[in-house]
């Protein structure tokens, strides 16, 4: 029975990672749909990605009509982006691909849908591992520290699978929250990174004094954002890489924290692996020992691919005063690489080799809009790698966004975009049976 697209209000909903931080606008992470709720048909009509590279001067109007539209945009199509054309992308795919080939009659194949569950539930931790005192004083300044825990088993026992957190603390050193570091800390950091971006694009053309006065709104709430108590899981990358390098010039981390977030994304298994091997390098940074707690805790995470562990693991690293300019932050990131016993050359042949196999595999799935998306996802992995992880979506495949009415638009007609024609109907209708058949057996698996 053919699932109409309007559907997706209620089954994107039990699967609401960002619904805390992204109220105006989703991507759901089964169907892949890209939806902009929060806007109309009007408000988007004649507008594209490509005003992002622009210099064209603004109006304050003409910034205040274009701020909304695109900023939202490229929110939400950084975490399109980040889902389906990054080596964790990649496998994010094959992980849906093999949720929706399980034979309907083959029981012993049916432990893929739970799988697939299982490893959408694991971006975002459960609520029981952020702590928020709503009693606390949230005033800056903020101090931080990096501790561990472990995460309890489905039955309730303890398990083995590490979790790294940030506590922070108010100035009279009393508890304001404690985070873990999830993928969705490193999902939302990228897209919120290139959303200041972007803003910061559109405020370039704007005349002098408009542009100070509204660099001094998008600073004043990037920090409203980063110093919420209550969006701590969602921040707290920004939180690590300014404390380690004791930066706070706001766009300066922000920059560095979406370029850092993506290479992290890019980690292939074999990068995991050696970095596993090569853990010394942190436990001498640190001076700590091979068997102490906190090294071996961190080792374990490694060990499961845990992209948080390995973004708290580079910052650590990332020689001091690394964020004066992009070339010394290169530079940076390669002393960093050079203590796990990676290059970045290393990282992009095995980033490559990874992807190629992935693509391989998915090439050959029966799902049409899976060969699509996956074709696309390559084109541009292939262009943000070049591009040292900068997201330029007028140079990517970008599908169209869904309205607040179901009605569909396209930010990108340029012909070199191959979901230029993408079919959102088509593509919920392809991806939702996967969803739906892994949430009803693993409902089952009790």
């Amino acid at each position: 029975m053919k699932m109409p697209i309007c559907d997706i209000a209620v089954t994107r909903s039990r699967w609401s990672f960002l619904s805390k931080i992204d109220t105006l606008g989703s991507l759901d992470f089964w169907t892949l749909t890209v939806s902009l709720d929060s806007l109309n048909p009007k408000e988007t009509a004649n507008l594209s990605v490509s005003e992002l590279c622009s210099s064209e001067s603004l109006s304050i109007q003409q910034y205040e009509k274009y701020a909304k539209v695109l900023t939202l945009a490229t929110h939400e199509y950084t975490h399109y982006i980040d889902a389906t054309s990054t080596v964790w992308g990649m496998q994010h795919l094959l992980k849906l691909e093999a949720c929706l080939k399980v034979p309907l009659n083959d029981e012993t194949q049916f432990y893929n849908l739970k799988k697939t569950y299982d490893h959408l539930r694991q971006i975002r931790l459960p609520d029981y591992y952020t702590v928020i005192e709503k009693n606390s004083n949230a005033e800056k300044p903020w101090s931080s520290e990096v501790t561990s825990g472990v995460m309890f088993n489905p039955d309730g026992s303890v398990g083995d699978r590490p979790v790294l957190f940030v506590r922070f603390w108010n100035a009279e050193k009393n508890l304001i929250a404690r985070s873990p570091i999830s993928l969705v800390s490193l999902l939302e950091a990228s897209a919120r990174a290139n959303e200041i971006e972007c803003r910061i694009r559109l405020v370039q053309r704007l005349q002098r004094d408009e542009a100070l006065v509204e660099k001094r709104i998008i600073n004043e709430k990037t920090l409203s954002y980063i110093y919420n108590p209550n969006f701590t899981e969602y921040s707290v990358c920004f939180h690590l890489l300014a404390n380690c390098q004791n930066e706070k010039n706001i766009a300066t981390v922000s920059m560095a924290v979406g370029l850092l977030t993506r290479l992290v994304l890019n980690f292939p298994d074999i990068a995991f692996i050696t970095a596993t091997k090569n853990i010394q390098g942190y436990a001498n940074k640190m001076q700590l020992s091979l068997d102490s707690l906190e090294v071996m805790r961190l080792k374990r995470s490694l060990e499961l691919r845990n992209h948080g562990a390995m973004f708290f693991l580079i910052c650590t690293l990332l020689p001091q005063y690394s964020l004066r300019t992009m070339s010394i932050f290169w530079t940076g990131i390669e002393a960093a690489l050079r203590d796990l016993g990676l290059t970045r050359e290393k990282l992009r042949y095995a980033a490559y080799q990874e992807v190629e196999e992935c693509v391989k595999r998915l090439s050959k799935s029966a799902n049409g809009s899976i060969r699509k998306i996956a074709n696309a996802g390559h084109s541009n992995f292939q262009t943000t790698y070049k591009r040292n992880f900068t997201y330029a979506l007028e140079e990517l495949a970008l599908p169209p966004a869904l309205h607040g009415d179901f009605t569909q638009y396209s930010f990108s007609n340029s012909e070199k975009n191959l979901l230029k024609s993408y079919d959102l109907d088509v593509g919920y209708d392809d991806l939702i049976g996967g969803q739906i058949r892994a949430e009803k057996f693993s409902e089952a698996c009790r």
